[in-house]
């Protein structure tokens, strides 16, 4: 009987965020075995591991349209580690690298048609990139910035979508000079 009452409140929760049915694990443990056996049937990826109450392994959430919205790894620690992939309309557009909860690596974005957007480098969460080249969505180039310790700082070139040069800008720790 009890397991029939969780598969019931189950189906109402597909839509309920995580920490709503982790609270209910806590709960009731026995909840776990069955929400895992339960979402297979939705081609939910995820490793049937629960460490300290924080869910690990990798996971992949659908948006209620059924599109993919995110894939991600969870460490022993709780902490997203490796590639963490946001997806739009089922399209990348963003993918960041983490190490231990913390963004280490590249940060790639894209716009929403597909064309890629821009690439930022990161070291224990800070932004290492010392310059950084921004696109239209029609693949032509829309800025290049100068960053110092993650901030804009120098020369900022400005283009207009068909390539044309706009304007030039001038910073100082991400304050506009000129």
């Amino acid at each position: 009987m009890k397991k029939i009452l969780f598969i019931e409140i189950l189906n109402k929760m597909l839509q309920l965020p995580l920490e709503i049915i982790q609270l209910i694990y806590e709960f009731d443990p026995t909840f776990y075995e069955i929400y895992s056996n339960v979402i297979k049937k939705f081609d939910y990826t995820y490793t049937e591991r629960h460490v300290f109450n924080k869910w690990t392994g990798h996971h992949k959430y659908f948006l209620e349209n059924g599109y993919l919205g995110r894939e991600f790894y969870i460490n022993n620690q709780g902490n997203y580690h490796g590639k963490v992939i946001s997806y739009y309309c089922n399209r990348i557009w963003q993918s960041s690298s983490y190490h231990n909860g913390i963004l280490h690596g590249e940060r790639v974005e894209y716009h929403l048609n597909g064309v890629f957007k821009a690439k930022l480098l990161y070291e224990n969460g800070k932004m290492v990139s010392t310059s950084v080249i921004r696109y239209f969505d029609n693949g032509n180039c829309f800025s290049i910035t100068n960053y110092e310790n993650g901030k804009r700082h120098g020369i900022c070139k400005m283009f207009n979508k068909d390539s044309t040069f706009k304007s030039i800008h001038y910073y100082k720790k991400d304050k506009l000079v000129k």
